[in-house]
Formats: C-alpha cells, sequence, structure tokens
C-alpha cells in the first residue's frame, strides 16, 4: 500500500500539467508539484489550497462577475454529481503584463465507492499565440490578388486562399483535400514531375503553366513554387499562381486608354487644319471658274471623309454616345461598302442583295459604319483563299419569345443588315466566347480582341441585337438587328435665312488657329457681320471689355493654350452678363468643361464645319428671347 501511494504521488508530480484530486463535495485533497508551482506564482500558500473546496472559489469568482468561469461552474457540477465524466474549458487570464490562456480537463474516478475528480490545468499560451499567428497569416494570404496554395509531398492540396478558390471556381470542402494533379489540369504536362523535382531540389521553380477551372475554361498562370521545409527536411510545397489573363486584360485597357488620349489630341489638330480647308473650298465653289469648282467640291468631299474617318477613329478608341438620327438602312450599308471594297483582295467576290422598302433606323452613323466594317474585315480575315462575302439588308419582324444570341430580342420590327462569309468557321466552343473582351482567335499580331465587344456595344446601345451562325469548314453569318422608325425626309437640308436682314449684331471670334480666324471673318463679313476677332481667352477679354460697341455673340474655341474655354466664358460673362456664347471644338466628345457653361453657351459647333452650319447656329442663338 506505501508503494502504491509513493507510485501515485511519483506519476502525479509527472504529470506536465498542473494536477489536482478533488472530492464529490469540490474540495482540494492532493496536488502535485506543477500546481504548487503555479500556486506560489500567483499568490497562493506553500499548502496550494488543500483543503479548501475549489467548487466554492469557483462559484465565489462567477458571483463577482468573472464570466470566464460561470460556464465551467455548471459542468464542474455535473461531473462531481456524476452525470458526465469529462468536461473541458478554455479560458483567458490576462495581466496588465502578460497575456496567458489555459484549458481544464477534470474527469471523475471510482476508489474504494468514493468518486473523486481529477483537475488537469494546461497553459495554452503558446498554442494560442501559434494559432492567431496563423489566422493573421490566413487573413492576410486571403487579402491578396494571386491564388496561394499549399500542396503536401503526395500532391494532394492542404490550403488556399480565398484567391484560388475563386480562380479556380471551386468551394473550400471540394478542392482542399484534392490531388491538385487532377483538379487543376485538363492534361497533366509531361514535365510536371520534372517540376516538382526542381523544386525539392533547389527549392524553387517558375515559369507560366496552362490549367482549368471547375467548368473546364483554360487558364494560363505565372507559377512561382517553393519548398517548405522542416527539421527532417522536404514537408510541402507553396504555389502562388497570377492570373495572367487578367494583366494582359489591364495592359490592353491601359494601351488603349493611351491611345484614345493620342487619337483625340491628334482628331483636335487635324480637324483644326481641316476647317479652314472645308471653308475655302465654299468660297471657291462659288467663283465663276468651273474647273476650280470641280476641283474645290472633290477636295470638299474628300474633307468630309476625313472628317468622318477621324469620328470614327475617336469612336474606336475612347466610345461614345455620339449624335443619332434617323438614317436609311440600305444608304448606310452602301456607303460602307464604298470604303470596304479598297479593303478586299481580289480574290473575294462581294455581294450586295438589298431590300426595295425602304428601312429607316434611328442611329449614330459612324458607330454603325464601324460594325459593319468589323464584320466584314473579320470575314475576310477568315477566308484563306478564294471567296465570297454577302450582305444583306431586309425587315424582320421579332414576336414574343424571340431569342437572341446576344443583346436582347424585343417585339417589333427591324432592319436585319446580315454578312455572310464562306471562310473558315467558328467552332462551338470559340462561339460561345467571340463577344468576350479581349477574346480572339485571331494571333496576338492580328487581333486585339476587342472587336465583337465593341460591336455589341454599339448595337445594343442602339436598343439592338446580334445573331450568329457558324460551323467549321462551312462559314459564318453575323445578322445586326436594329429597330425601325418611322419615315421622315433625311436628305432636306435645312434652310438658313437671311441673315443679312437682321439688325446691327457685332461678333467675337476667338481662335488659337489663324486660318479659322481669318476664314470665319471673311464669311460673317460677307453675312453683314461687324466681326472682331482674337487668338487667346486673354486678347478676347481685353478686346470685350475695351469695345466701343457691345458684342452680341462670342463664337470660341473650347481647347484653346492658356485659358481655357470655360474659364474664358466666365470671365466674359462676368463683364457682360447675358453675352451669348457658340462653343467650337476639334474634339468629337463634348468636353466636360463646355458642359459647366451650357447656361451661357447656346451652340456648339464640331470641326470642320461648312459655311451653313455655322451661319444656322447664328441664327438660331440670336433668335433666342430676340
Amino acid at each position: 500500500m506505501h508503494y502504491t501511494t509513493e507510485l501515485f504521488e511519483s506519476i502525479f508530480d509527472a504529470l506536465p500539467a498542473n494536477a489536482a484530486l478533488l472530492d464529490q463535495d469540490g474540495s482540494i485533497v492532493a496536488v502535485n508539484e506543477p500546481w504548487k508551482i503555479f500556486s506560489k506564482q500567483n499568490g497562493g500558500g506553500s499548502d496550494a489550497y488543500i483543503g479548501t473546496n475549489y467548487l466554492e472559489i469557483c462559484k465565489r469568482a462567477a458571483s463577482a462577475g468573472d464570466v470566464r468561469v460561470s460556464g465551467f461552474v455548471e459542468k464542474l457540477e455535473c461531473l462531481l454529481k456524476g452525470d458526465v465524466n469529462l468536461i473541458e474549458f478554455e479560458y483567458p487570464c490576462h495581466s496588465p503584463q502578460t497575456q496567458r490562456w489555459f484549458r481544464l480537463m477534470a474527469q471523475t474516478l471510482e476508489q474504494d465507492g468514493k468518486r473523486f475528480a481529477i483537475l488537469l490545468h494546461y497553459d495554452i499560451t503558446d498554442k494560442k499565440i501559434a494559432e492567431f499567428s496563423l489566422r493573421r497569416q490566413a487573413e492576410i494570404l486571403n487579402s491578396v490578388n494571386d491564388a496561394v496554395i499549399v500542396v503536401d509531398m503526395n500532391d494532394k492540396i492542404t490550403y488556399a486562399n480565398k484567391a484560388a478558390l475563386d480562380l479556380y471556381g471551386w468551394p473550400k470542402s471540394e478542392f482542399v483535400g484534392k490531388l491538385a494533379r487532377e483538379i487543376l489540369y485538363d492534361q497533366l504536362p509531361s514535365d510536371f514531375e520534372k517540376k516538382r523535382a526542381a523544386v525539392q531540389t533547389s527549392g524553387h521553380w517558375s515559369g507560366e503553366a496552362i490549367q482549368v477551372n471547375r467548368s473546364g475554361k483554360k487558364l494560363t498562370v505565372g507559377a512561382r513554387w517553393s519548398a517548405i521545409r522542416n527539421e527532417d527536411g522536404f514537408e510541402a510545397i507553396l504555389k502562388v499562381h497570377t492570373d495572367l489573363s487578367l494583366v494582359g486584360q489591364f495592359l490592353r485597357a491601359q494601351r488603349m486608354q493611351t491611345i484614345g488620349n493620342i487619337v483625340g489630341g491628334v482628331a483636335h489638330d487635324l480637324n483644326n487644319i481641316l476647317t479652314p480647308i472645308m471653308l475655302l473650298c465654299e468660297s471657291i465653289q462659288g467663283g465663276r471658274d468651273r474647273n476650280n469648282a470641280m476641283a474645290a467640291a472633290r477636295i470638299s468631299d474628300l474633307t468630309d471623309r476625313a472628317s468622318a474617318l477621324l469620328r470614327q477613329l475617336l469612336g474606336f478608341a475612347r466610345g461614345f454616345e455620339g449624335e443619332r438620327l434617323r438614317q436609311n438602312a440600305q444608304s448606310l450599308v452602301e456607303e460602307a461598302v464604298s470604303i470596304l471594297k479598297l479593303s478586299l483582295p481580289k480574290e473575294i467576290r462581294l455581294n450586295l442583295e438589298m431590300s426595295r422598302e425602304p428601312l429607316e433606323i434611328q442611329c449614330n452613323q459612324i458607330q454603325i459604319h464601324q460594325v459593319l466594317m468589323n464584320l466584314c474585315l473579320n470575314s475576310r480575315d477568315a477566308i484563306s483563299d478564294e471567296g465570297a462575302i454577302s450582305i444583306s439588308v431586309h425587315r424582320e419582324e421579332m414576336v414574343y419569345g424571340a431569342k437572341a444570341f446576344v443583346g436582347e430580342a424585343r417585339p417589333g420590327s427591324y432592319a436585319c443588315i446580315s454578312v455572310a462569309d464562306s471562310g473558315s468557321g467558328i467552332s462551338a466552343q470559340d462561339l460561345e466566347r467571340i463577344f468576350e473582351p479581349f477574346y480572339s482567335t485571331k494571333p496576338i499580331s492580328q487581333g486585339t480582341g476587342l472587336g465583337l465587344s465593341t460591336c455589341l456595344g454599339i448595337v445594343k446601345s442602339h436598343d439592338g441585337f446580334i445573331n450568329v451562325r457558324s460551323e467549321l469548314g462551312r462559314g459564318s453569318i453575323f445578322s445586326v438587328y436594329l429597330p425601325l422608325t418611322g419615315g421622315v425626309d433625311l436628305t432636306a437640308d435645312r434652310k438658313i435665312s437671311n441673315l443679312k436682314k437682321l439688325e446691327y449684331v457685332r461678333i467675337l471670334i476667338v481662335d488659337d488657329e489663324t486660318e479659322i480666324r481669318t476664314f470665319l471673318t471673311n464669311l460673317l463679313m460677307t453675312q453683314g457681320f461687324d466681326v472682331v476677332s482674337a487668338s487667346t481667352g486673354e486678347e478676347a477679354i481685353a478686346a470685350l471689355v475695351n469695345a466701343e460697341k457691345p458684342i452680341n455673340l462670342v463664337i470660341t474655341d473650347m481647347n484653346m493654350p492658356g485659358l481655357s474655354g470655360s474659364d474664358l466664358i466666365r470671365h466674359l460673362t462676368q463683364f457682360q452678363p447675358g453675352l451669348r456664347v457658340i462653343g467650337m471644338s476639334g474634339y468629337e466628345i463634348q468636353p466636360a468643361e463646355f458642359e459647366k457653361a451650357d447656361d451661357v453657351v447656346v451652340g456648339f459647333l464640331r470641326k470642320p464645319f461648312r459655311s451653313k452650319e455655322i451661319l444656322g447656329e447664328i441664327e438660331k442663338a440670336l433668335s433666342i428671347n430676340s
């Protein structure tokens, strides 16, 4: 018996936990050496509370408001009554100097018909700190955009951050625990094992990898693999994957934004050049020399085409709503075809089939030209040798329930413009993605992947839709549906009143381009206006302030160096409230600063413009509240 008691005490003292033995009333009957040390460190006596009632101590602490032990008291009472055999409890025990956490375990023992409970008190501070650290690391990893995956020696996924689950489209429960080689690859690369071996030997590997997501879509990722080692050596691989398609889209978007800015500046300068050319041609056309008049008319037509081309470039690079007018669908197609013929090789035939019924649509002419040109050039690229492109225009009625390949097919009457080719066709897999931005089946040097997505955006903005039919080896048919509108006379020119009948009017022209100022001055003086001109905003203010007679109207460029158009208008109206202004700009899109001055700006002209256009704006401006 003495030997058994000594053995029990030796085992009791050897326990790594602080241990105490309680009787069925909750009183401490024995403690081990670690419990005594812990008790002394926390202000206890040398007897380490032997004989005191541990249950009552816990109850007093709960009554004093210590919420940490209130739950434990109920569990301990159930244990001492014999209702349960085992209880566990974790609680923090912090001080201003340190933070500590403990875990309590209690289990019942039976001896000579008496019930006891052995209480084990573990310090789990290191474990808790490690858990908090891992949790913080997990939060950090979940905040990064790259996919982070950890696989063990058998290639089983043991960890994946949020970006990885989003990239590959799997829920965590179906992703973690699976073999990476089976879930991330449609077909395992032949050098896959070599890459893993390189990580084990050198500690890292990096390169590009072709993988798949849950739906089977292929992904190109930039992969960086690193070895995770423990004391025994190689343990796991940390894989960081960057979705290169997102990087490519971002770079392409940046490139398009840069192109848009460049094109906008170039278009502004070219429109400033085209404006005096167009006005000069009109003055030559009014002369007596017939040959000169014919040459001027030809130059004027070419100027119109150049201006239209600039607007088309701006529409592609920047995207814009643009002015929408009622247009004849057949005329639009004929205009596009006249330009398209210059881009087709002789081996490709171009067939045109037009409905005799006039089909009128409300549209932006330049944008619809862009759609037709894009579809036709795609057809051209799909024909490797000889072939044909057929364009047709006809009326179609849509009923409820009609389906569109892309867009919404609302019930009603549509002008259907179809572009069919005898080219290579499109596979079913590619057909599902052809309207995605940046997706292209062409080589990188031949396509940006923006053409069809731009077409779709334009057509949808016109309340239309697109249908597509295609088979590999049998060509493609793209049908654009645009809603019809009522018929109006589209060819009638705006009638300009005889401005010479107006009372005396003084006009201030402001433009940094000498040729534009000169031609506008001459034009308006022939119409009987008194004209003052200025090359800068500062000169314009001085002209207004020093004018002997009041200025009735200002015609100003909105994009001049120095004082901007909106600032100039603000200064001018301070000196002369109620002043009327017509703005001019070589930009296709109306500048935001122009919109801010909209309360005094009564007209706007996009360069280049013709004489009748500016005279019409002047007549409208002078007739307001006159």
